[in-house]
């Protein structure tokens, strides 16, 4: 309940102590790392457009190029690869 203190063993031997303060202090930066960590795997703003439009490249489904490419589960997929998908899905 009152502990204020911990001692830090290695291999037995008494290395240091960590105090509550070590530990908040170290809570609040854990917080921020993952903040961090979060918003640089959002996707960027752009992939919203990206999923409505139609655009012509290689399908990243089966190597074609394709006139129809739709941005999928985060790749370009062409219509074929498309329905593919959403019948695995519906299967699955």
């Amino acid at each position: 309940k009152d502990i204020r203190r911990l001692p830090v063993v290695e291999r037995g031997e008494l290395v240091g102590i960590i105090t509550d303060t070590d530990i908040i202090s170290i809570s609040a930066e854990m917080g921020e790392i993952i903040e961090t960590l979060m918003e640089m795997n959002r996707e960027p703003p752009f992939m919203d457009e990206m999923r409505e439009e139609f655009q012509q490249g290689i399908c990243e489904g089966c190597g074609s190029f394709s006139e129809s490419l739709r941005f999928v589960s985060g790749r370009l997929l062409c219509e074929s690869c498309r329905e593919e998908l959403e019948e695995e899905e519906e299967e699955g």
